[in-house]
């Protein structure tokens, strides 16, 4: 069975290096990045499922979107994650048509600059 976990950064209930394999956060307004994607900020809880590959590979997967990041920690892997999602919301922003403006309110819904 899967946990659930608000995760945000260094208030986390439970430490990210703690979670397992099919564990499931919920990225929260509180947490903060590191330098690659600063300037950014999570405005609601976007759920992430871990996952732990065979070859030792740790993904952050994005339940809403798809996205997914990868790392060595499970740190490294929200942190790529948050890269990914920055860069899908700056594709829906400026991409034409209805469909892509549906998914960037969205993505905005969770994700946006920091004013």
């Amino acid at each position: 069975m899967s946990t659930l976990t608000v995760y945000t950064g260094a208030q986390s209930s439970t430490p990210i290096d703690r979670q397992s394999s099919g564990s499931m956060v919920l990225l929260g307004p509180a947490r903060r990045f590191a330098a690659a994607a600063s300037g950014w900020k999570f405005v609601a809880p976007l759920p992430v499922r871990f996952q732990r590959e065979e070859d030792g590979t740790l993904f952050a997967v994005d339940q809403y979107f798809g996205n997914y990041g990868q790392g060595r920690t499970w740190d490294e892997a929200i942190e790529d994650l948050a890269v990914v999602l920055i860069e899908y919301y700056a594709l829906m922003e400026a991409a034409p048509g209805a469909p892509s403006r549906s998914v960037f309110e969205d993505l905005r819904a969770y994700l946006q600059p920091v004013a």
